[in-house]
């Protein structure tokens, strides 16, 4: 004989599907001095697992179900609409008692909801993971969905406010994302991931100064944080201060020693020094770390263009743009690439693919 699912069988074995069962039996005795008829408490049993069958189906807040099995126990528990449904009476006050005893028992089953779930830091761990696995598969609108579900039940939870920032960051909703690695630092003034949110959130949207602040901030807080300093160096290289770019980078690679961005980026920043030695030698071991790093090809496209290497640079940019072909810079820079080769119809091609990628209209084929 086959078991059930491992699903079933965790949802028969839920304590508080029992106690909501017993609780709402309980409750029909006292309110309508029942202390015989059987069909009660079957009934309420009934009402109880519906409930809680289509709580745990919702995966929502458990007063939802609650509220639902204390409303359909009362009105099914009900002694006067037993005979509507059993007897086939047909009498106003019958229906009149179960609305009554519909809305009683919805309170009661909140009221009972509330008490098993609210705050139930083990359904708030569930989301979380859940809203921690979408984000990194890339589905943020899911992993926003599912970190606010988190947040609802631990909303003193810094770390969770900081994963929705991270993920509304991503969807380039600013406002939201500041609004929750502000949250998260109100919360803990220590969590060093937040101040990074924050710098990028800040960065976006011309706030160097700041940014830089919030970068500085982080590793203060977390001086082995391989990505602060990652991102600290991104933003000297936007400053066009190479030199402050490659001693973060050298730290980062120094904590994080296959971290293929920081190798990325040092090389970049060793070409705009115009040590190319250097620099090839950095894009190589980003290269072997991570194959399909589209910033790696595009720096080193970049290089070769510095070095008038044309047929190597179209190379690379080609690449970087099949590795990550929704980036508008990597056709603006292969743009430039085909009109130096004169082939002018490319150039124009990819102009017109990286505008309409900024505008967010398709482009013409």
């Amino acid at each position: 004989m086959s078991q059930p699912p491992e699903r079933t069988r965790r949802f028969w074995r839920q304590p508080r599907l029992w106690a909501a069962a017993v609780y709402l039996a309980l409750l029909n005795v006292v309110l309508l001095r029942d202390w015989t008829d059987l069909r009660v408490l079957f009934l309420f049993t009934l009402a109880a697992c519906v409930g809680l069958f289509v709580e745990r189906l919702l995966d929502g807040p458990g007063i939802v179900g609650a509220a639902l099995a204390g409303g359909l126990g009362m009105a099914l528990g009900d002694a006067r609409f037993q005979l509507v449904l059993f007897d086939g009476l047909y009498q106003t006050s019958a229906w009149l008692s179960a609305g009554a005893a519909l809305v009683t028992g919805a309170l009661a089953g909140a009221l009972l909801g509330f008490i098993f779930s609210s705050g139930d830091p083990r359904r708030a761990r569930r989301k979380a993971d859940k809203g921690l696995r979408y984000l990194n598969q890339g589905k943020l609108t899911k992993a926003i969905d599912a970190l606010s579900r988190s947040i609802d039940r631990e909303h003193r939870n810094a770390a969770m406010h900081n994963h929705r920032a991270t993920a509304f960051y991503r969807l380039h909703r600013l406002d939201e994302a500041l609004a929750d690695a502000n949250e998260a630092l109100r919360l803990d003034p220590a969590i060093a991931a937040a101040y990074r949110t924050r710098a990028l959130c800040r960065l976006a949207t011309g706030e160097t100064e700041r940014a830089l602040a919030d970068f500085d901030a982080a590793i203060l807080r977390a001086p082995g944080d391989a990505l602060s300093f990652l991102q600290r160096g991104q933003l000297h290289m936007r400053g066009d201060d190479p030199h402050r770019a490659i001693a973060d980078f050298d730290r980062a690679i120094e904590f994080d020693v296959v971290l293929a961005p920081a190798y990325a980026h040092r090389g970049a920043a060793f070409s705009a020094l115009r040590d190319y030695k250097r620099a090839t030698t950095d894009f190589n071991q980003a290269v072997w770390l991570a194959p399909g790093l589209a910033d790696t090809y595009y720096h080193r496209g970049m290089m070769y263009v510095d070095r008038h290497a044309y047929d190597e640079a179209l190379r690379d940019l080609s690449y970087a743009i099949q590795l990550s072909p929704g980036r508008a810079d990597l056709y603006q820079q292969r743009a430039r690439v085909y009109e130096v080769l004169d082939r002018q119809f490319d150039a124009k091609s990819d102009l017109d693919r990286a505008a309409a990628l900024t505008s967010g209209a398709p482009a013409r084929s």
